[in-house]
């Protein structure tokens, strides 16, 4: 009798792991079902390196695109140029089939220390539905998937001369456009 209740229990507990596992409770959404796109709520890239500068893009759901251009400016400290744009509704498609595409919310990077002067991107995605996923990678590693993300948001930053900023002048760090949070 007692050999036929720890089976039970046994039987149960591995029932439970697999429900655990496989429900859509405990899913992470922006993974779901990857042939769809990921719809966006909120789609961040911070990419400003404490000695070169950079660029930090911002972009809702709605398409409204920020764009932070930051570079060293004349003696000492950053200076930035900040733009606001709005996506094509094909470009946003495209963006959020590139989540989906290259498995966003799945993509793992080892942890490390970086080496001096390293730049370590970081891309903060907040989907309609689900909880906020954040991945970041050091330059010297190797992620296709994310490198194929990154670039994609890099190119939507202008060009110098493009497009005229809404704001140019001292980089302010913590700076960030209504409706997202640092």
């Amino acid at each position: 009798m007692m050999k036929t209740q720890y089976g039970r229990i046994i039987g149960i507990a591995i029932g439970l792991g697999v429900f655990a596992v496989c429900h859509p409770l405990w899913a992470d959404s922006t993974n779901a079902d990857p042939s769809k796109p990921i719809k966006i709520d909120r789609l961040v890239l911070y990419d400003v390196h404490g000695l070169w500068g950079g660029q930090n893009v911002f972009i809702a759901g709605n398409g409204t695109l920020w764009v932070q251009v930051v570079k060293p400016g004349k003696g000492s400290g950053f200076e930035e140029q900040r733009y606001k744009l709005m996506l094509k509704p094909e470009q946003l498609t495209d963006l959020e089939k590139a989540l989906a595409d290259h498995h966003f919310g799945d993509i793992t990077i080892k942890e490390r220390p970086g080496v001096p002067d390293e730049t370590r991107p970081t891309i903060e995605l907040k989907p309609v539905e689900g909880k906020i996923v954040k991945k970041s990678k050091w330059a010297n590693d190797v992620n296709e998937d994310f490198t194929a993300i990154y670039r994609r948001l890099l190119a939507l930053v202008p060009k110098p001369g493009s497009e005229t900023p809404v704001y140019k002048g001292k980089f302010d760090r913590e700076w960030h456009p209504e409706g997202f949070s640092r």
